[in-house]
């Protein structure tokens, strides 16, 4: 009894909560979406009666609209800006690049300015020969053409001597490239007479030919290279394209051991650089025609400063080089000699050339024999004061190339 009271409740409640829902409607009918539709329309149209009612409204809109619209004509505008400033960084950028290669140009220019200042200092100084009674300064070239002269009209009667001695006295020169090649060529020279001397006629046809294009930067460039070869017994072939040794003696070995004691053990005239001493008093300028002032202008410190600049910058710039500037070699002060000024306490100024691989004792030793006074003494640079621990170091290795100015100072001070 209970239960069908419960149920009975249960059901009227049910009855009330669907009655509440609203009439029920197919899902085939259009019913719903038409009075949707027309729930929609008359919306719409509510809001525009309450616009056309209400113009504060109709100018909000308004607004809002004029608002989208510059908008939308100041993103246009700034599109155009865009495209402008992009143009511009792009000229400046090339501009740029202009001007910076231009720049690095005028740099190669200036160290072209400044090492030729150094070569045509090298090429300046001026040498004697004591040793063959040449005592005449004279400039590298000039004195090799007299040492040859000497050489051809001295030792015409053995032409084996007088090519080894042309080949090692009239290729010097300061630079050290060219004493290397003299001692490549030698070598060469040796190694053709050593093969000659050491095998039998019936292997000496093997050696007996050489090919001129095979020798020619080693040997035939250099003066006495071919002389050497023609007077040992071989002859420029009929196609000038080879050299065959001639000589069809069956024993030359002692002919051959000769040619190598020669080639080996012939002198080397020495040469004496020309220190062209100057002295100075306190108030005399120079005299000295070669150098002027502005060569001391720079100590060796501001020197080695401007170089090690004008190398920072090529290397900064080297992108923007040309390929013929950026093959071009990082050079150092490569000079091979130095023009030193040596000032006294008292005022007075001493000018003069020294080699490059001349060492500070050299130096001193010069000076000792010039001084009155044999009172111990050391130099001093801008930067330092060169001390005993720097006697056998050369003039390059102090930096003291290719000019400098150096005051002396007693040990004492």
């Amino acid at each position: 009894m209970a239960n069908a009271i419960k149920d009975f409740f249960k059901k009227k409640k049910l009855d009330a909560k669907f009655m509440g829902v609203g009439s029920g409607h197919r899902l085939a009918d259009s019913t719903s979406s038409s009075t949707s539709g027309t729930t929609s329309s008359a919306s719409n149209s509510n809001i525009n009666q309450t616009n056309a009612k209400n113009p504060k409204n109709m100018t909000t809109q308004k607004a809002a609209e004029a608002a989208i619209e510059r908008i939308q004509r100041q993103q246009s505008t700034n599109k155009s800006n865009t495209l402008e400033n992009i143009l511009q960084e792009e000229r400046q950028k090339i501009s740029e690049e202009y001007r910076m290669k231009e720049k690095a140009e005028c740099l190669v220019k200036e160290e072209e300015k400044l090492d030729k200042k150094y070569k045509d200092f090298d090429a300046n100084q001026r040498f004697s020969c004591p040793t063959i009674e040449l005592n005449e300064s004279l400039i590298m070239e000039e004195l090799l053409e007299q040492i040859l002269d000497f050489i051809q009209t001295n030792f015409a009667d053995d032409l084996t001597l007088m090519s080894v001695l042309t080949l090692i006295n009239c290729n010097s020169s300061p630079n050290e490239e060219s004493e290397h090649r003299v001692e490549e060529c030698i070598k060469t020279l040796d190694k053709v007479v050593s093969n000659l001397e050491n095998s039998s006629p019936d292997e000496r046809q093997k050696f007996s030919k050489i090919r001129k294009s095979k020798i020619e930067k080693k040997v035939l460039e250099l003066k006495g290279g071919l002389e050497f070869l023609v007077s040992i017994g071989f002859e420029v072939d009929s196609t000038d394209e080879w050299l065959v040794f001639s000589d069809e003696t069956p024993d030359i070995r002692d002919q051959m051991s000769y040619y190598r004691d020669v080639l080996n053990s012939a002198q080397k005239f020495p040469l004496i650089l020309d220190r062209q001493t100057v002295r100075l008093e306190s108030n005399q300028k120079t005299q000295n025609q070669d150098l002027s002032q502005d060569f001391f202008r720079l100590s060796t410190d501001e020197v080695v400063r401007e170089m090690q600049t004008l190398t920072d910058k090529r290397e900064t710039e080297e992108t923007l080089r040309t390929k013929a500037m950026r093959e071009t070699k990082k050079r150092n002060i490569n000079s091979k000699f130095s023009r030193l000024r040596f000032r006294f306490a008292n005022g007075v100024q001493i000018e003069a050339t020294f080699g490059s691989n001349e060492t500070l004792v050299d130096v001193k030793n010069w000076l000792l024999e010039r001084m009155e006074s044999d009172k111990e003494f050391n130099l001093k640079c801008v930067h330092e004061v060169f001390t005993q621990q720097h006697s056998n170091q050369t003039l390059k290795a102090l930096n003291l190339v290719p000019t400098a100015a150096l005051l002396i100072v007693s040990k004492d001070d």
